[in-house]
């Protein structure tokens, strides 16, 4: 069997430091980010030693920005304000053939489609009428001479 070698990542660490500065309930956006630095150096250096002492500062300045970076990337996400989607400002919908109908649009569209429908087959009756006059006028020249 194989030693267990000492281990810690950011996140015990983190909460460690938090518990000790009195919870995160009290913390700023400031402290948390250094907490999370903290605990990144923590984290690297024990990494960083595990590989051999040529790794460990390394180790130890990788982590402390990756700590300290994600947590300011999780302080902007929680605190910034949700974005109102406005079709009107969307690059895509200026430039989209398609856009979003309410539901009167959508019946008045059908509607007018339905017009031109009917003034369409009231054309086409029409011209099937004048048609089969011109058949029988024909039939009864042909019959008649």
């Amino acid at each position: 069997m194989r030693p267990r070698t000492p281990h810690i990542d950011i996140k015990q660490g983190l909460s460690i430091i938090v518990k000790g500065w009195g919870g995160e309930e009290k913390l700023k956006n400031g402290d948390k980010t250094i907490a999370s630095a903290i605990a990144g150096t923590a984290a690297g250096s024990v990494g960083g030693l595990i590989r051999g002492p040529k790794n460990i500062l390394p180790a130890m300045f990788v982590f402390t920005i990756v700590g300290a970076g994600g947590q300011m990337i999780a302080n902007r996400m929680a605190t910034r304000k949700p974005k109102v989607h406005d079709e009107k400002e969307s690059f895509w919908s200026r430039w989209s053939p398609l856009k979003k109908l309410t539901d009167q649009e959508y019946r008045d569209m059908m509607s007018e489609k339905m017009l031109r429908i009917d003034a369409d087959i009231a054309l086409i009756d029409d011209r099937i009428a004048e048609l089969k006059k011109q058949t029988e006028a024909e039939e009864l020249k042909g019959s008649s001479t």
